[in-house]
Parts: C-alpha cells; structure tokens; sequence
C-alpha cells in the first residue's frame, strides 16, 4: 500500500517544478516598468535642479556659486557612494536597496523643505537626497540582469530611456510644483515621487531565493518519487 504522506510530498515537490517569478516572464516586464519609473523621477530630478535655482538664491540671498552646490553634491555625492550601494545590492537585495534609497531621499527632502540656511540644504537635499538617488538608480539598472536572459538588451534599453523621459516630464512637473507651492512645496512633492519609487522597488522580488527553493524542491521531487515507487512496488 502507499502512504497517503508520500504521495502528497510527491505531488507538492514535483520535478521540473519551476517559480513564479522566473526570468523573462510577465513579472519580469513588471519589474522593468517599476524600474523604468523609478530612473524617470531619480533621473529627471538630477536634470531639473537649475529651475531651483533662483528660488533658493533668493530665499537663501546666495551667490549662483553657492546654491549650485546643492545640486552638485545631490549629483556627485550620490555617485561616489556607488560602491557602498553596490555592497548593499551584494548584501542584502535590490529591493531592500532601493527601498533605502526611497526612505533616504524622502527624509533628504522633507528636511530640507524647513532649512534655514543653505548649508543644511547641504546635509538634506545634497548627501541625504543624493545617497537615495544612487540606491535607486544602481538598484533600478542591476536588477534587470536579473530578470531578464532573453530580452536583456531590450528591458536595459527602455530602462535606459529614462533619464531622457525624466528630462522631458519632470522639468513640467518642478516648474509647475515651483508655480503653484513654491520651493518648499517642491521639495514635499520631490518626497512623495521617491515615495513612489519605494512602491515601484517592491516588485524587485529577489529571483535567487526563489531560484534555491526551486532546486531544493526539485531535489525533494526525486527522493519523493523514488520513494513513492518503493512503497507502491
């Protein structure tokens, strides 16, 4: 007789058994919107900071010099915490990253909205913002090699589309944020679009877990089998 226990292990641990979310499937071009969005804010936000500018000089009565350096170090301090993003992406996840960068830049620019002098916009929108951007932006890049064997070069690409897309529709939404809210205003609204990262960062499911479980499944398939084939004989 067989045992009612080995034959729902077999069924359930069935060889060739393979995961939902698989490469090159529906979830993958899921993933490749969220990342393609994701770049689009970080990006056009980077490429929109000069609408900023004269605001800030007036509110903080600064030299073009000096307010421009917020925007450089939004840039370049993001850039030069790459390998400490990178590390991150080893370590832990994609999504994990970009989720952090989401949290990073949405605290970056709320401070930053009740600065009173310029160097605190400095701290916010510089290090803080710019540490967010990288961590989407690194994380919204390497995780289509992830999802992606057949169509690789065609998801890169449209990911890659972004920051000209950014370019085209955040200058419309910072000028019109700047209209209508003023500087401050934007900065909130800056928030809430990494904010919106974050939700796009939660369909970066990490594939190699789900890559372990299925080998392990497929592994426990063939001793179940062999053993249901024991038991029937």
């Amino acid at each position: 007789m067989t045992n009612p226990e080995v034959q729902v292990c077999a069924e359930r641990y069935q060889v060739g058994y393979e995961p939902r979310c698989r490469p090159d499937s529906c979830w993958s071009w899921l993933v490749c919107a969220g990342s393609l969005i994701s770049v689009v804010i970080v990006a056009g936000i980077a490429y929109s900071f000069g609408l900023m500018l004269p605001p800030l000089m007036e509110n903080f009565e600064a030299t073009r010099q000096e307010t421009a350096w917020v925007g450089a170090m939004y840039t370049g301090c993001g850039y030069l915490l790459s390998p400490l993003g990178s590390y991150i992406n080893h370590r832990f996840s994609y999504r994990f990253t970009a989720i952090l960068g989401s949290l990073s830049g949405m605290i970056g620019f709320f401070l930053a909205s009740f600065s009173s002098e310029l160097w605190m916009m400095y701290l916010t929108f510089g290090f803080l913002s710019g540490f967010g951007h990288v961590m989407i932006f690194n994380a919204s890049y390497l995780v289509l090699l992830q999802y992606f064997v057949k169509w690789r070069s065609l998801a890169v690409g449209i990911a890659a589309s972004g920051p000209a897309i950014g370019i085209l529709a955040m200058t419309r939404v910072s000028e019109a944020l700047l209209t209508t809210f003023g500087w401050q205003g934007t900065l909130r609204g800056f928030a809430i679009l990494f904010f919106v990262c974050g939700l796009c960062a939660t369909t970066f499911v990490p594939l190699d877990n789900l890559t372990e479980e299925s080998n392990d499944r497929n592994i426990f398939g063939n001793k179940a089998e062999r053993i249901t084939n024991i038991i029937s004989v």
